[in-house]
């Protein structure tokens, strides 16, 4: 029987029998005992395989161990732990480009976010970000027209189309713009509004007018220490700088 590949899953046909004992052969971990546990089977998480080079150990009782549901097959899929972390090379399905799954990454994939031992890394890190700021722009444009009367929402909306432009290039300046002008006639005392203004003037490359929202909003914020505050003193701070640089040249 071939070692089995990947962490897809098994299935009870892919088990081989060592004396009274149940194994799953496999390319990278060897022989994995697999212990019966009423009518189905688990991996044994105490196994520890050898170890590659640069490897370091994973902690199977942290992981989400499961099976793939697309297995075709009439047979139960169990799930194939993650004995040990490598760096490991992908090819983005997206754009193409090579990157690296690195120990981190799967570290945290699989233990911290506990997604399924399954589930394999098939995006670069910059359409990552893309595809979870699109999936944020839908869920507030959802929302949005769920609750048209709530000026928050429409701000919310505004917030993803800047990201998704930022990412992606995509996500429309002047629908962000609508959004920001709904939410402040919604609620003209929503001083946020205009930090967003001055962002999306960035975004079009017109400093001048970015640089007078920004300033705009520090005005009708002077008591606050919010985190807005601070990130619209650091993009005044450099946008300046840059049109010093500009002058000097």
């Amino acid at each position: 029987m071939k070692a089995h590949k990947g962490h897809i899953g098994f299935v009870e046909s892919d088990l081989q029998s060592k004396g009274s004992k149940r194994i799953l052969s496999h390319d990278l971990y060897g022989a994995i005992p697999v212990r019966q546990i009423g009518k189905g089977f688990t991996c044994e998480s105490d196994y520890k395989p050898k170890l590659p080079a640069l490897a370091i150990r994973a902690n199977v009782g942290g992981q989400r161990v499961e099976g793939s549901r697309a297995v075709t097959t009439w047979e139960p899929v169990y799930g194939i732990p993650r004995y040990f972390y490598t760096d490991l090379k992908i090819r983005c399905v997206k754009c193409g480009t090579t990157g690296a799954f690195t120990i981190q990454d799967q570290k945290r994939w699989y233990e911290e976010f506990r997604l399924p031992t399954y589930v394999e890394m098939n995006k670069c890190s910059d359409c990552r970000r893309a595809f979870q700021a699109q999936k944020r722009l839908a869920i507030a444009v959802a929302f949005v027209k769920d609750n048209p009367i709530d000026a928050l929402a429409w701000l919310e909306e505004a917030k993803r189309r800047l990201e998704t432009f930022k990412l992606k290039n995509t996500g429309g300046l002047d629908k962000a713009m609508a959004c920001l002008r709904k939410a402040s006639k919604l609620n003209p005392e929503l001083s946020d509004v205009i930090y967003w203004e001055g962002v999306l003037y960035e975004r079009r490359l017109k400093p001048k007018k970015a640089l007078g929202r920004y300033r705009s909003f520090l005005e009708k914020t002077k008591n606050s220490r919010s985190k807005l505050v601070a990130d619209t003193k650091e993009n005044i701070a450099r946008l300046m700088s840059k049109e010093m640089d500009r002058k000097d040249e």
